[in-house]
């Protein structure tokens, strides 16, 4: 008997397409647990009116497969709570001999509600192994869950033997598409040492950094239809084609910086394209706020105040010259009258 954590069970949805996966599921738990045979009517419990002696070696299989049948009814009761119909076909399961509830009752009630009603070949079922294929954007770890369930049917229906653990993975590896190269490339050397939990947890390495790439790509491709939306000039560089809001010149994310009297950076690039300087004919300014005008009127403004300061001190000799031939004749003047 196999150990029963191995087999993992979800409870039933009650839907058809879910049926072919999940009742090989119940079976393989069945039989983990002992009660398969039961569940498919080949071991029948005693009715619950019949006595028996738990010291009779005669009654002691019976009491055993009385126990498995309260066991496995209930457990597929419990599978079956979320979906209402499923969970009164089990319900309703009752024999006049098993008035508690009869496991091979509710799995053959389930079946004829969910059991479809062409039987699938053997080689429909492998069809369907075999094109169950890894896609780009298919989670790695839900493809080989599902791959697995197809093999189960295989192996517990069909009695197919030729499907064991190295050849599930030998066929994972096989199946892997090109975005997987590499890590098909170290599989195929190590996949019959590794766990298959190792193998799907590379490949969902692998998913994660091609959902991350998909994601770039698809942010690429937002801004680039943006931009080709958008005919007019940015209001933050003055450039055609994209908003402000997507522009790489950006001031780090943080908003334009607006002072009093003066447009902001954006609208003053924007503007600048078309100026050209009257003084020194470059563009992008006008002549009031040329620095080559500046500079040329700031040397003037020296060289006038060189001239100016030069003239003064013209000036201010040829007086003090004056003064001093107004002095000497004064002087000569107070000798001549001294003879008198």
């Amino acid at each position: 008997m196999s150990d029963d954590s191995a087999v993992r069970l979800k409870t039933f949805s009650g839907k058809e397409e879910d049926w072919e996966t999940w009742a090989p599921q119940f079976l393989a738990r069945a039989e983990a647990k002992g009660y398969q045979g039961i569940a498919e009517g080949k071991e029948t419990p005693p009715n619950n009116s019949e006595v028996l002696d738990p010291n009779s070696s005669t009654n002691k299989e019976k009491i055993r497969i009385r126990k498995l049948n309260k066991t496995g009814y209930s457990k597929l009761m419990a599978l079956c709570n979320n979906a209402k119909l499923a969970f009164l076909l089990v319900k309703k399961a009752h024999t006049q001999g098993l008035s508690n509830g009869s496991l091979n009752e509710a799995w053959n009630n389930l079946k004829d509600r969910y059991e479809p009603v062409g039987i699938e070949s053997v080689q429909e079922v492998i069809k369907k192994y075999n094109e169950c294929t890894l896609g780009k954007n298919d989670d790695p770890e839900e493809w080989i869950a599902k791959k697995d369930e197809i093999r189960m049917r295989l192996q517990i229906e069909y009695g197919k033997k030729d499907y064991e653990d190295n050849d599930f993975k030998a066929s994972v590896v096989y199946d892997l598409p090109e975005e997987y190269q590499a890590q098909k490339a170290i599989l195929k050397d190590k996949y019959k040492s590794m766990a298959l939990k190792q193998m799907v947890s590379m490949l969902r390495e692998r998913y994660h950094e091609l959902a991350k790439d998909d994601d770039k790509d698809q942010e690429k491709a937002l801004i680039a239809t943006e931009r080709e939306r958008i005919k007019g000039k940015c209001f933050h560089c003055g450039r055609f084609g994209h908003p402000k809001k997507f522009c790489r010149n950006k001031n780090d994310g943080k908003p334009d910086v607006i002072v009093p009297g003066k447009q902001p950076q954006g609208q003053q690039q924007q503007r600048r394209g078309f100026l050209k300087c009257d003084y020194c004919g470059k563009g992008g300014h006008t002549a009031k706020d040329c620095f080559k005008k500046q500079a040329d009127e700031r040397k003037e403004r020296a060289n006038m105040a060189s001239e100016e300061s030069d003239e003064e001190e013209h000036i201010m000799m040829a007086i003090e010259e004056k003064e001093d031939d107004s002095i000497e004749l004064m002087e000569s003047d107070e000798e001549l009258l001294s003879y008198f």
